[in-house]
This record gives C-alpha cells, sequence and structure tokens, in this order.
C-alpha cells in the first residue's frame, strides 16, 4: 500500500523528530506536575484534618466529647444533672449519641476533603489526553 513504505534511517536522523516525542513528554511532565502538586496539597489537606478537634454532643450539650480526625478520643465531659443514678441506661445512650455526633461530623468533613482532593485532580490533572481521553 502507498505510505507503507520503510523509510531509511541514517545516523544524521533524530528518533525524537522522527516521532515527535519531546512534544508527547513535555506534555506529561506538565501534567504530571500538576498531578504531583494537588497530590501533595490533598496530603496536607488530609494530615490538617487528622489533627483537628470536632466536638460532638447530646442532650443539649450535657455529654459532649472531643475527639480529632483520626478517631482519638480526648475528652468526654458529662454534666452532673445528666447523671441519674437510677437511669444509668440513659447515660449510657446520651454518651453514645455524643460519639455517633462526633463520628458523623468527622465522616462529613472527610467527605468535603475527598471532593476537594478530586477536584484539584482537575481530571487527572490532565493525563485524560496522554491515556487516549480529551
Amino acid at each position: 500500500m502507498a505510505g507503507d513504505e520503510l523509510v531509511p534511517f541514517d545516523e544524521a536522523d533524530d528518533p525524537d523528530e522522527l516521532f515527535d516525542l519531546d512534544d508527547d513528554l513535555d506534555d506529561a511532565g506538565g501534567a504530571l506536575a500538576g498531578l504531583l502538586g494537588a497530590a501533595q496539597q490533598a496530603m496536607a489537606l488530609a494530615q490538617q484534618a487528622a489533627q483537628e478537634l470536632v466536638e460532638g454532643s447530646s442532650a443539649g450539650g450535657a455529654v459532649r466529647v472531643l475527639v480529632n480526625g483520626a478517631f482519638e478520643f480526648s475528652k468526654l465531659t458529662i454534666r452532673p444533672d445528666a447523671i441519674d443514678p437510677a437511669d444509668v441506661e440513659m447515660l449510657e445512650d446520651m454518651i453514645l449519641a455524643a460519639l455517633n455526633d462526633a463520628s458523623s461530623k468527622i465522616r462529613d468533613r472527610q467527605e468535603r476533603i475527598q471532593q476537594e482532593m478530586m477536584g484539584g485532580l482537575g481530571g487527572l490533572g490532565g493525563l485524560g489526553g496522554l491515556l487516549g481521553g480529551t
């Protein structure tokens, strides 16, 4: 077929020019650098979130729990008026509700961070074009 002929290649020919490899590599390097920067920013956000304190509460603040984003609980506060020796089960329920409130807040924060991370990656940082996308 026409156009399928072998083209002679000698030592003076530059293989990069023959296949336009430099342009493709330059584009990939920029995209990879952007992707790496976004990943580093995402890691910093995740580390910051792991250190931030969240307070969970129940019964109008009668029971409060303090926890960081890594689910390390550091403080539990119970108002004296929340303690009824005749109803220990109620106190247990309030403590569980405060723990669940804190856990829910941490999960919400983690979801927001994940959304920020994915937004920062911007469709794989432009790598989509290298992988056959547009």
